[in-house]
């Protein structure tokens, strides 16, 4: 009884840490399609802003972030180029969501229902 504690407590440890890095993983990958899109959706962010969230939301010692980040937004602006009219307004409108509820940008920065740049 005691082995097979022993053994699901390792698995769970081992789970949690691969789903540690997942979600590192995935934060880059999203947060760099939304630095992706600020160009193609006419906006400028808050550097300090951006800079403080990422300060909250990712580890000092997060070593991979710099480059699971730069594919994000490799891959984001790679596909922002093959949106249609339609995908991109859709896109930018969603993407000024997010940047408006993180604070990279601010109230009066753009206007809703503007279409983005084509």
């Amino acid at each position: 009884m005691k082995q097979l504690l022993f053994g699901i407590g390792i698995c769970l440890a081992v789970t949690g840490a691969a789903s540690a890095q997942n979600s590192s993983y995935d934060f880059a990958m999203n947060l760099g399609m939304i630095l992706a899109s600020e160009g193609a959706c006419d906006m400028t962010f808050r550097q300090d802003a951006v800079d403080a969230y990422i300060a909250d939301n990712v580890a000092a010692d997060d070593m991979e972030f710099p480059t699971n980040l730069s594919a994000g937004m490799t891959m984001g602006q790679y596909r922002i180029e093959e949106f249609t009219k339609t995908a991109r307004a859709a896109h930018c409108g969603q993407v000024r969501r997010i940047a408006l509820s993180h604070g990279f940008i601010e109230e009066g920065d753009f206007q809703i229902g503007v279409p983005a740049k084509p």
